[in-house]
């Protein structure tokens, strides 16, 4: 049986709406211990996901609007693979989950991986699964946005990598 976005998303997460403003969105944040959500419009549809690191490369914009992105989606009937590849490609750590409607019904994370990562690999060496460490790079070229740690997951996710 393939393993779907479905089976592993965070479903029904806390999302917020545009217009608004960033302390709004802030508040939400904190408020749920979260590190970011997608934003809906006011039909309630898909229009974009926040995070931390949004806000942070924005200091001084005060409207989501101007500080989201409009990240594409996974729907919740696609597979883990498309999922990881999709990660990775963005390389962000947030990735929304959508219907055919394009409602938002879920969010994954690398953490929803997990499961799928021990399911999968229970009894066989990391060092033999993962080809490049999962630690964020903190050198001369850290505004490169490392995804290490998604990339680990695509390698093991999916079959070849990449």
């Amino acid at each position: 049986m393939e393993v779907r976005v479905r089976d592993i998303m965070t479903r029904d997460p806390i999302r917020y709406r545009v217009p608004s403003n960033i302390q709004e969105v802030v508040s939400v944040l904190i408020r749920n211990n979260i590190t970011g959500l997608p934003l809906v419009d006011q039909r309630g549809k898909y229009a974009g996901v926040i995070s931390r690191r949004d806000i942070f490369e924005h200091p001084n914009e005060s409207q989501t609007a101007m500080v989201m992105r409009r990240a594409n989606t996974v729907l919740e009937d696609d597979s883990i693979e498309t999922a990881a590849r999709e990660l990775f490609r963005q390389g962000r750590r947030h990735l929304t989950v959508t219907n055919r409607d394009n409602e938002v019904v879920g969010m994954l994370t690398p953490q929803n991986f997990m499961k799928i990562v021990v399911e999968r690999f229970s009894g066989v060496k990391v060092k033999d699964v993962i080809r490049r460490t999962a630690f964020p790079h903190m050198g001369e070229h850290a505004d490169q946005r490392p995804a290490n740690d998604i990339q680990g997951i695509q390698d093991i996710c999916v079959p070849g990598g990449r």
